[in-house]
């Protein structure tokens, strides 16, 4: 069981004691983050989650959590959402990565709870219940900074500050995130949801024009024109007799979603590309990849944020684990989650305004022609000939359109960031000392993004042209995250108090 203030008799008075706080089953910091972070990604991919909501929770639950709580825990920087110091000053005897820590995941269960048992369950920690009384405060500063000074100021209830921040922010960012909004097609406007409402629902009235079965008078089974260049949900099967068919996913956070340091919106070039021939290459890329372990290993790796994010966090904490405090790591994974924030908003804009089809619908359409390619069995050594119309990717083709290629946004967008960050604090590039899989190392960010953007025609998800259009638009992201970054930190120092790999364990009652 978690001790609170059970350490009274060894601390000072009025002041709680890190080392009784922080539970003994608990990793230090950085160990810590790591933990929940996979917990958390466990959980999101459990829920099924689609990769946008993914990362609109990650932005959401860890990075606010993270560097909010961070801002209380430090006499300087500053939050995230109003850009100044926090609502009230947390005494300087608070400010260590523990508390921050501690901080940071009563906040990030309090925001998603389905993570709460696992962490609670390994850690040994009891976290607070919903503070009724604070909550009550309706994040009054007076009212907040007194019922905190009277916890002592407990890294739990400045945890919970931090949430009911996070919460009041919730119902008005674009993202529909309790479906509170819904658009009527018959009165063409969005309404108020009553009841039965569905989280991150449309709100801008997107429906597919290429719909299936839609047949073009004008067009042959090799021609893509008109409608059929437009998205066309695909027919999946759950592998139980149950099958559905795709809708788009969040179409409107592109129109509706504020970026958080993107100025303005790139728009996509027209694309002119012949299908009939970027399909032929969709065939034999992915024939190709049949076979060869470490490419389809990659393509794997690279079809979530989870394999990147784990490669850039790891490589960072090995290279300089002798001076990176945890203070700064937590303002580095801001840049981060900031920078893939607004890349993803980005993509998705020229996505649904351009609607256009994937590789998959295309290819289908010849119908019984021989297609010598991947045969949908991931241990084949060898592409077979299988009927155009039996033609899937190698990974799921996610529900929605594939121009330009929102991973291809984000290689870069991770790319670039990561290195201006380095760049700025250590005066080179970030050498990539973690294998993206087993033996395989893409030696620096500028590989690493190349690969990513590849990793999307290998595995016959995306055209070549999307890719290349999906890497432009996402150019500059990376250096307005880190602008952000140093505008947070507002040129703190951690107040000597920078937890770095070898520091000691706070011990209870020293």
């Amino acid at each position: 069981m978690l001790l609170l203030l059970g350490c009274s008799t060894l601390c000072p008075v009025n002041a709680y004691d890190i080392g009784c706080l922080y539970p003994e089953e608990m990793g230090q910091p950085f160990i810590a983050r790591g933990e929940m972070g996979s917990i958390i990604h466990d959980d999101y991919f459990k829920r099924g989650m689609e990769e946008p909501v993914i990362i609109y929770n990650a932005f959401l639950q860890i990075n606010h959590c993270q560097t909010n709580c961070l801002a209380f825990h430090d006499d300087a920087s500053l939050n995230t959402f109003t850009k100044a110091r926090p609502m009230f000053p947390v005494p300087a005897e608070y400010h260590n990565a523990w508390a921050t820590m501690l901080c940071a995941s009563q906040c990030i269960v309090m925001v998603d709870s389905y993570s709460k048992e696992e962490i609670s369950s390994k850690w040994n920690i009891d976290f607070q219940p919903t503070n009724e009384e604070l909550m009550a405060c309706n994040l009054d500063p007076n009212c907040s900074k007194t019922i905190a000074e009277e916890a002592d100021y407990h890294p739990f209830t400045i945890g919970q500050v931090v949430y009911f921040e996070i919460e009041s922010k919730l119902r008005d960012d674009g993202w529909n995130l309790l479906g509170q909004d819904k658009y009527d097609a018959v009165a063409e406007e969005i309404v108020e949801c009553s009841a039965n409402c569905v989280p991150y629902t449309d709100t801008i009235g997107y429906f597919p024009q290429n719909y299936p079965g839609y047949k073009n008078p004008n067009s042959g089974k090799y021609d893509v024109k008109g409608k059929h260049k437009k998205w066309q949900p695909l027919l999946e099967s759950t592998g139980s007799g149950n099958l559905v068919r795709q809708q788009h996913v969040t179409p409107h956070i592109g129109f509706h979603v504020q970026p958080i340091v993107l100025n303005f919106f790139k728009r996509a070039k027209q694309p002119t590309f012949d299908y009939k021939a970027e399909a032929d290459l969709v065939v034999m890329r992915l024939g190709d990849l049949v076979g060869d372990a470490e490419r389809a290993s990659l393509v794997e790796e690279f079809d979530t944020t989870l394999g990147p994010h784990v490669t850039i966090h790891l490589s960072l904490r090995k290279n300089y684990q002798a001076v990176l405090t945890f203070q700064d790591y937590i303002l580095f994974l801001s840049g981060l989650f900031t920078a893939e924030h607004d890349a993803l908003i980005q993509a998705w804009r020229e996505k649904v305004r351009w609607d256009r089809v994937r590789p998959t619908t295309v290819i289908q359409r010849w119908n019984d022609d021989i297609i010598n390619t991947y045969n949908g069995n991931p241990k084949s050594s060898n592409p077979s000939d299988i009927y155009a119309r039996d033609f899937q990717a190698y990974m799921r083709v996610r529900p929605n359109s594939e121009y330009p290629s929102a991973t291809a946004s984000l290689c870069t967008a991770w790319a670039e960031y990561t290195d201006a960050y380095t760049q700025e604090y250590y005066g080179e590039n970030l050498n990539l000392s973690v294998d993206m899989v087993q033996g395989v190392n893409l030696h620096n960010m500028t590989e690493f993004s190349k690969v990513c953007g590849e990793s999307r025609v290998w595995g016959g998800m995306s055209f070549t042209p999307s890719v290349e259009e999906g890497h432009r638009i996402a150019k500059g992201i990376g250096q307005l995250a880190l602008d952000l970054v140093k505008e947070l930190k507002n040129g703190s120092t951690w107040n000597g108090n920078g937890y770095i790999k070898n520091d000691p364990r706070p011990v209870c009652g020293e």
